[in-house]
């Protein structure tokens, strides 16, 4: 004999599995390192991102948030070690500020990696929360 709780449980697991993206997904953020430099042209800082790991990452999302406005950039494929440069070219002119709240999403992994420019240095403190 089923009982409904038992199979509502099923459902409900189900669902999150698919929602999170299959079984393939990681409960981690991407292996991202992620820095900063200044733009040589235009204004702004440059955002880096290298890849970490040998596998390549897909659809690599960067969302920027500052109090000019929001802004989303994705990258469809980064090479394992490779790294991406996100700045004022790439973001339709939209330049990253010292005090940009900057998130980054992959495909397969749930958390984001967090990064926050650090106006004092030439680093950018990374890591998920």
């Amino acid at each position: 004999m089923s009982h409904p709780w038992r199979s509502r449980s099923l459902l409900a697991l189900a669902v999150t599995i698919v929602a999170a993206g299959g079984c393939g997904t990681r409960f981690e953020a991407p292996p991202l390192e992620a820095s900063y430099r200044q733009s040589l042209v235009g204004a702004g800082n440059i955002l880096q991102l290298k890849n970490q790991s040998n596998e390549a990452l897909l659809e690599v999302e960067v969302t920027i948030r500052a109090a000019s406005g929001e802004v989303v950039y994705t990258e469809e494929k980064l090479a394992g070690y490779e790294v991406l440069e996100v700045g004022w070219k790439k973001l339709g002119g939209f330049e990253i500020p010292d005090d940009a709240r900057i998130e980054v999403k992959a495909r397969g992994y749930l958390l984001p990696v967090k990064v926050n420019l650090d106006a004092a240095g030439n680093e950018a403190g990374a890591g998920a929360s």
